[in-house]
């Protein structure tokens, strides 16, 4: 017999510090008696491994026991929760270089608007060499527009730095 939903909201609270199972791997690990975290045991390719879920009691039981049940529904499809977990907060870490230079831009707005062709400067710089782009900047000025800012750029970052 699977036991399950040990945990109460009111029992959780009024624990002290230490492990209390809630059943099927879900446990709440209590540092303090006002603070803890919800962690699951999981078995993943034959090793046992814990997962946190959350903190208490910023995370409800029922909250927990939800993620709790979407992280076996993980396993049982195969898939390692865990892992799946870091390499979502790898992706999300990671910058495009469209994004690098949105940043940047919005960094440098200031500095931008003395000439008035910041969208200009957005686009040249940000945008994909393809075979429609370039057929557009010969079709226009666009292209000496982009050489000279791209010069300017390159004058910019190569500047000696004034440092004191």
């Amino acid at each position: 017999m699977t036991v399950a939903n040990v945990l109460s909201q009111l029992k959780a609270k009024s624990l002290g510090p230490g492990k209390y199972f809630d059943g099927q791997g879900l446990m709440l690990v209590k540092s303090k008696k006002e603070a803890g975290k919800w962690m699951l045991r999981l078995t993943i390719a034959g090793k046992r491994r814990e997962m946190g879920l959350g903190r208490w009691p910023d995370v409800t039981i029922s909250e927990a026991r939800q993620r709790a049940a979407e992280a076996r529904k993980s396993v049982r499809d195969g898939i390692d929760p865990i892992s799946e977990r870091q390499a979502q907060r790898r992706r999300s870490k990671r910058l495009t270089v469209e994004q690098a230079i949105e940043q940047c831009f919005v960094a440098r707005q200031a500095e931008l608007k003395n000439d008035g062709q910041a969208e200009v400067k957005e686009t040249a710089l940000g945008h994909q060499v393809g075979n429609e782009v370039e057929r557009a900047y010969q079709r226009s000025d666009l292209l000496e527009k982009r050489r000279a800012l791209l010069a300017k750029w390159a004058a910019f970052l190569t500047r000696p730095s004034s440092t004191s």
